[in-house]
């Protein structure tokens, strides 16, 4: 299995995404640790995936050191972090509506977040980091404007961040979702014009699922994704391509 004895760490990890990553990984060996703010979600993952759940607001910077701290002092060795930012941003919502002063959305906080998670995957062999942006239809993203600052975020520290950190042996890559078949979703199967408009606008035809956006992760996090670094991977089934044409 190509993760076993690796330590998986999955901040925002309660949504149908990181859910799918995280069973992704443990059915490959992966040792799990998930992180977020849902606790009766996040305990029960962490039971039906064999791993360890620990209550943090992932969006939240000074927090997630503390997260760092944890893990490093529990397992050590991190050797894949995956940063699953709709759960993040909900994370973010939370903590709003409870008086708490966060931006998860800002480029500054996505560069701080993965700023902070590369001492836990640096200079181990295969150190790997994976932002996972919040698929098309997201209910955490208020506007397609938002939406759009956001991936860019994303995009742009994965990409700044690899070149910054190119003699630490640790990878960062980002994974754009389009649109895909979750709960958020749900409307689109039941209003037939929609559907017609997503098939025409889909090259290939349908929406996607979570779970194929958790083989792609696990496919970077990998041996076999050694040489690809900075890149940023659209899983949309090809609406990136249709957009631009």
């Amino acid at each position: 299995m190509r993760f076993s004895g690796k330590t998986t760490l999955i901040a925002g990890g309660i949504s149908e995404m990181s859910s799918a990553v995280a069973r992704r990984f443990a059915a490959e060996g992966a040792k799990l640790v998930v992180a977020g703010l849902d606790e009766e979600r996040g305990t029960t993952l962490a039971n039906q995936t064999g791993g360890t759940y620990l209550k943090i607001d992932t969006a939240n910077v000074d927090e997630f050191r503390t997260l760092a701290s944890l893990v490093k002092k529990q397992f050590r060795q991190v050797d894949v972090i995956v940063n699953v930012w709709c759960e993040m941003m909900a994370d973010d919502a939370k903590a709003r509506a409870r008086g708490g002063q966060t931006n998860s959305g800002s480029p500054s906080i996505v560069t701080e977040i993965c700023r902070t998670a590369v001492p836990l995957v640096k200079d181990n062999p295969g150190g790997s980091i994976i932002n996972v942006a919040p698929p098309i239809g997201s209910h955490e993203i208020a506007s397609v404007s938002k939406d759009a600052t956001l991936k860019e975020s994303i995009s742009n520290c994965s990409r700044d961040l690899t070149r910054e950190f190119s003699s630490a042996n640790v990878r960062i890559n980002a994974v754009l979702p389009g649109l895909l078949e979750t709960t958020d979703t749900a409307v689109v199967n039941a209003v037939p014009d929609l559907q017609s408009y997503y098939s025409q606008t889909i090259p290939v035809g349908r929406m996607g699922s979570v779970e194929e956006v958790a083989g792609i992760v696990a496919f970077l996090a990998s041996d076999e994704a050694a040489y690809i670094a900075g890149a940023t991977i659209p899983v949309d089934g090809g609406m990136a391509a249709h957009s631009s044409a």
